[in-house]
């Protein structure tokens, strides 16, 4: 299963908007700036994000966008789902195509199929933007360390 680079560009926008939108709003051109994500593909992917209800906008000067719950509670499957929509490694495990074939409810492939589905989302389900920022404050870390920045 691979996903776009839309999906990818979500999740670097929402690692941004978490890591520098604490105390204000984070500008469209700021996070493509950091990400190096073109701004008006980057404008897409936050109107996904804004409408899936994982961040707010506020308009004016200072406007920009802001997380719409705690890092916390928000995980990699949300994203990935607001960006991508449903998770499903083949049509037939997909919800939005319940009996693709006419033997759909006796496949055994399907079944596993949907077994792979449910771990992909079960592991995305467990990883928390306040993961992705924890473990990217190490990696800066790290990094300062190994060159005595």
């Amino acid at each position: 299963m691979k996903f776009s680079a839309k999906g990818e560009y979500g999740v670097r926008a929402i690692l941004d908007v978490a890591l520098y939108g604490k105390d204000n709003p984070v500008q469209v051109k700021e996070i493509a700036r950091r990400q190096s994500i073109p701004e008006r593909f980057l404008e897409q992917v936050m109107a996904s994000l804004k409408k899936a209800g994982l961040v707010r906008s506020l308009r004016g000067a200072q406007g920009g966008y802001v997380l719409a719950k705690s890092s916390a509670e928000i995980s990699l499957a949300d994203v990935i789902q607001a960006i991508e929509g449903l998770i499903a490694p083949m049509e037939c495990v997909s919800d939005e195509v319940p009996n693709c074939c006419d033997q759909s409810e006796l496949c055994v492939i399907r079944d596993v199929w949907k077994n792979v589905q449910t771990s992909i989302v079960d592991a995305l389900d467990s990883i928390t933007v306040e993961d992705i920022c924890r473990k990217k404050k190490q990696k800066d870390k790290s990094v300062k360390y190994m060159y005595h920045i």
